[in-house]
């Protein structure tokens, strides 16, 4: 038996859904506030670690301008990024601030170059991890 099967297990699977479907519906309220209240604009935000997924690396900080796709937050479970409604001065100030450009999908910041840098060394990390797991098991 598994420890998913166990009653620890499915307790722990409903808390995992419960959190995603809680930020879900705060992510969504931000959207549709945001668009009632005039936003012009949504920023994912949320800290970034060394154990973040190479999507999440890639997108926070992403602006996204009303009328363009936004992704659904959260994108997987244990996932902390939330929408950040953006007003014009915000926009303003964060774009100005940091030698943004007003096109659409621009990433916040003056780095953003490095962004597909980092989500290569972090993923190539993780193949190497999983490599050197799998030949200790295959030695033993």
């Amino acid at each position: 038996m598994t420890f998913w099967d166990t009653l620890a297990g499915l307790l722990e699977r409903a808390s995992l859904f419960g959190d995603k479907i809680q930020l879900g519906a705060y992510n969504q309220a931000v959207h549709a506030y945001g668009l009632a209240a005039g936003a012009e604009a949504f920023q994912i935000t949320g800290a970034l670690k060394a154990t973040s997924c190479e999507w999440c690396i890639l997108h926070v900080g992403q602006i996204y301008y009303r009328g363009q796709f936004m992704p659904y937050l959260p994108r997987h479970h244990r996932c902390v990024h939330t929408y950040r409604a953006l007003s014009g001065a915000d926009l303003e100030q964060l774009l100005g601030a940091n030698g943004g450009s007003s096109s659409g999908g621009v990433k916040a910041s003056s780095l953003w170059w490095l962004l597909p840098w980092l989500a290569l060394m972090v993923s190539e990390a993780i193949r190497k991890e999983q490599e050197k797991k799998i030949n200790e098991k295959q030695g033993n």
